[in-house]
């Protein structure tokens, strides 16, 4: 019976010890880079370009499994010969891990995203300049190399639009992003 009690004591505190090393993380900083395939535009000016991007994000735990989010990003893509666009992006949203994270553990996530748009994009014409806005979710996995350190393999679908040239533009984009995410 005392060694049953012990046991007890013993899993109650490596429970409470767990939860308390989970609460001592209180930001992340992310980083991660996608190859995406965008179709943009209506009817006969609809067009699809690959893309590079890159997003950067600072996090803060609100609880050991939710954490708010501010990113910013560029996106830079070219299609055709001589045409480019750049995109500039800042963002807010949430992302809420399934479970408390410990070294070893594959832990599902999923979140969305609010994010402002500054574009460029660049013609045999020249170049005009735009903003917008969009949303994005995603859904997505960290792998925890250690308590505080993971890889991450992110899906992500954004839809919304921007406006250049007093034309406004349509988009809706997927990509599969990798990155690294360290918390403190």
């Amino acid at each position: 019976m005392v060694s049953k009690m012990r046991f007890a004591v013993l899993v109650a505190a490596l429970g409470f010890s767990m939860s308390a090393m989970a609460a001592e993380k209180s930001n992340e900083i992310s980083v991660a880079g996608s190859i995406s395939s965008t179709t943009t535009g209506t009817g006969a000016n609809k067009f699809t370009q690959d893309s590079v991007n890159l997003v950067g994000s600072f996090g803060h735990y609100f609880t050991p499994q939710l954490v708010g989010q501010f990113a910013v990003g560029i996106d830079g893509s070219s299609y055709g010969s001589n045409n480019s666009s750049a995109t500039l992006i800042l963002g807010v949203g949430a992302k809420y891990y399934f479970m408390d994270s410990h070294a070893g553990d594959i832990v599902p996530f999923a979140g969305a995203r609010l994010d402002l748009l500054a574009v460029s994009q660049t013609t045999p014409l020249g170049t005009t300049d735009g903003s917008g806005s969009q949303i994005t979710g995603f859904i997505g996995a960290s792998d925890f190399l250690s308590e505080t350190a993971s890889i991450d393999l992110t899906f992500s679908v954004s839809a919304g639009s921007y406006t250049v040239s007093s034309v406004s533009i349509d988009t809706t984009s997927t990509s599969l992003n990798i990155g690294f995410t360290q918390r403190f």
